[in-house]
């Protein structure tokens, strides 16, 4: 709820209706506000769930589900990310790396989904992630994720996998908070400690929880949770005020599967679930709610101009009126020219990007040949020239080495397009203003200040939607007979340029997938600040045309009605001002 008991929903309801009500006239308006309420809608809060093996993992996901939905091991699981969000039909979506869609397994029994999921992201049954998955969708009907809750299940503490930790970096940096599990046995490890020194600049929240209390009593958990405090400030690269939740993930379960509020209050999991995640994913809807209140007041204000145009159009002496359109018209002219000017620097700068990202490419892929091309040799010459072992030790540093390199080109990318977007957005906003300011003049009506910032970023669907994984198989080497038969000596040559080639085409087909995707971001981002200008732009001048074209007219087709119609606009524009009236009390 916000000031005045309006919560941001009702007030785009109610805004909807009103410019619903004013007619064909105002559809872009009413489109406006309709997005709104898609987007505020739309909003989820991503919480990653991080923990080293045996921490409790599964058991607590399956807590805050309510019913042992993921599959619990005694062997690490397999690399292989799960995203649950809501849906009141239990589904899963498997997803490969080579784009495969198996499509959707729907079943109501909770064994039967655990299997599949199972088949898919243990150890056991996909060993070194043979079956080439890239990430496991599951939708469930559990209260945490109808609040708006996504929950994602990122391997990489301590897995013998070391490309999940760029991968969970990756992911983390599009979430919007992480819960990480520890327990007393032992309390935290140098592998923890490892992994929170990679991951803390990537989450802009880390929340401890300190799981199996069910082994410990009152006094143990306080000594337990002060030293792994202290460790945290020490040496784990997190500072400020570290506060861990005594949790039973164990307790957890069987409260909820037993629907027993005492057990489950008892087991700690009530604080996290009901107060702490709740607690986050409302802030994180106040703060959209905010953002989309101040674009919806720019609305209401656009509109409010429109309907004050239109009354002083049926104020205005017809002479006068006319006149004051011919210099409103010069003026939108002349910033037409300005208009394009900027979009002729706005298309210089987006083609230095990109010659940027083509030779950030380049560097890219001759950092690689040389890096995987020498520890290819070196491998060879250690095992008397025998492929094989080439090809496991590339497939397993493939990933690294690229999400690593993907993290760096993104990280420029997005630093550099924002710079320069929100450089020439000054200069957008600045022609928009100067025709506000026209409209104003020309036809004695107020400026009403939009008070609206835009800021701008690179665009980008979210890593676990674009992701698409990496090219790590090597061709397999065709020695014949003869080849085999020949000394040492002469085959080396032939294996090592072979090896050479392979590792090429690999490095082709990963720092292409880079150039690719990164290049899609730029353009789209581009293409959207190109779109937003020009619809910017030319709302405001047809706003401002229409509303006096349509006064014309009303006055040329009914002239012995134009009091009437003086009076009804003063009414309408009297409720508008009314409502704009509700979004100022926001910065009241």
């Amino acid at each position: 709820m916000h000031k005045d008991g309006h919560d941001t929903g009702s007030l785009l309801a109610q805004d909807y209706e009103l410019l619903q009500s004013l007619g064909p006239d105002y559809t872009s308006y009413k489109e406006q506000v309709s997005g709104l309420i898609s987007r505020l809608e739309s909003g989820r809060f991503h919480l990653a769930i991080l923990g080293q093996f045996k921490r409790g993992k599964s058991t607590f996901l399956n807590a805050l589900l309510g019913d042992a939905v993921l599959p619990s091991s005694v062997i690490p699981l397999t690399a292989v990310p799960t995203l649950i969000t809501y849906n009141q039909e239990k589904n899963v979506r498997v997803k490969y790396i080579n784009g495969k869609d198996d499509g959707v397994f729907t079943s109501d029994d909770t064994t039967l989904i655990r299997k599949f999921v199972e088949a898919y992201v243990s150890e056991e049954s996909n060993p070194k992630n043979k079956l080439q998955v890239l990430q496991v969708e599951l939708t469930w009907p559990a209260e945490i994720l109808a609040k708006g809750v996504v929950l994602i299940d990122t391997p990489g503490v301590g897995s013998t996998h070391k490309h999940n930790t760029e991968m969970t970096v990756n992911f983390l940096s599009q979430c919007d908070a992480a819960l990480f599990l520890v327990s007393s046995d032992p309390p935290i490890t140098e592998i923890e400690l490892e992994f929170l020194h990679q991951i803390t600049d990537a989450i802009p929240r880390i929340f401890f929880l300190l799981n199996k209390i069910d082994y410990l009593n009152e006094e143990d958990i306080a000594v337990v949770s002060e030293f792994i405090r202290k460790i945290l400030i020490e040496k784990g690269s997190i500072s400020g005020d570290v506060q861990i939740y005594p949790v039973s993930a164990k307790q957890g379960l069987t409260a909820r599967m037993e629907k027993d509020p005492v057990l489950w209050e008892r087991s700690g999991l009530s604080e996290v679930s009901d107060h702490l995640v709740s607690f986050l994913a409302e802030e994180k809807t106040s703060v959209l709610a905010t953002a989309i209140r101040k674009k919806a007041a720019v609305v209401i204000r656009d509109v409010m101009m429109r309907k004050a145009l239109e009354v002083r159009s049926l104020e205005l002496p017809m002479s006068d009126l006319q006149r004051q359109l011919e210099l409103f018209r010069a003026k939108v002219e002349e910033t037409r020219l300005r208009q394009v000017r900027t979009k002729d620097i706005l298309a210089g700068d987006q083609t230095r990007i990109i010659t940027w990202l083509e030779e950030a490419v380049a560097k890219l892929r001759k950092k690689a040949a040389s890096y995987f091309t020498e520890k290819a040799v070196a491998i060879l010459e250690q095992n008397g020239y025998k492929p094989d072992e080439v090809h496991d030790v590339i497939a397993e540093e493939i990933p690294d080495f690229f999400e690593h390199e993907l993290r760096i080109i993104s990280h420029t990318t997005e630093q550099t397009v924002s710079l320069v977007l929100n450089e020439h957005q000054r200069d957008v906003d600045e022609l928009i203003r100067s025709i506000r300011m026209a409209a104003s003049s020309y036809f004695d009506i107020p400026l009403h200040e939009t008070g609206e910032k835009k800021v701008w970023a690179l665009e980008h669907e979210p890593y676990w939607v674009a992701r698409k994984g990496w090219q790590t198989m090597m061709g397999i080497l065709t020695e014949g007979i003869t080849g085999k038969l020949l000394p040492l000596s002469i085959r080396k040559g032939k294996i090592v340029s072979e090896v050479s080639d392979n590792i090429m085409q690999l490095i082709l087909h990963n720092s292409e997938n880079i150039r690719w995707a990164t290049l899609q971001n730029i353009n789209m981002t581009f293409l959207r600040f190109h779109s937003e200008f020009d619809s910017d732009m030319n709302r405001i001048i047809e706003a401002t045309e229409g509303a006096i074209e349509t006064a014309i007219r009303f006055r040329t087709e009914h002239a012995e009605k134009t009091a009437d119609r003086l009076a009804e606009c003063k009414m309408v524009l009297q409720y508008i001002e009314e409502r704009e009236q509700l979004y100022q009390s926001d910065n009241s």
